[in-house]
């Protein structure tokens, strides 16, 4: 995860699943992921940040509670939640 403040009243989030990842539905799939979950955690995101999430290829086999909570995880350890 890369963060950089961006000088808003609001948080912002991209992501990124690389070709490594696999074809476009194996990346696709991810982003999705990656989207929802994000989703769920925004309520509690601090406002002020661009927030850059790269998949990884164990992120396809992960499941939804390994995902939130690596997120969560990740965003406190950040500051940002």
């Amino acid at each position: 995860m890369v963060k950089r403040a961006n000088g808003l009243e609001i948080s912002r989030t991209a992501f990124i699943a690389s070709r490594v990842i696999g074809g476009a539905v194996e990346r696709n799939r991810c982003r999705r992921r990656l989207r929802e979950r994000m989703r769920n955690l925004s309520h509690g995101l601090k406002p002020g940040w661009d927030l850059l999430l790269i998949a990884r290829r164990p992120l396809l086999e992960a499941s939804a509670k390994d995902v939130d909570d690596g997120l969560e995880n990740l965003l406190k350890n950040a500051g940002l939640l």
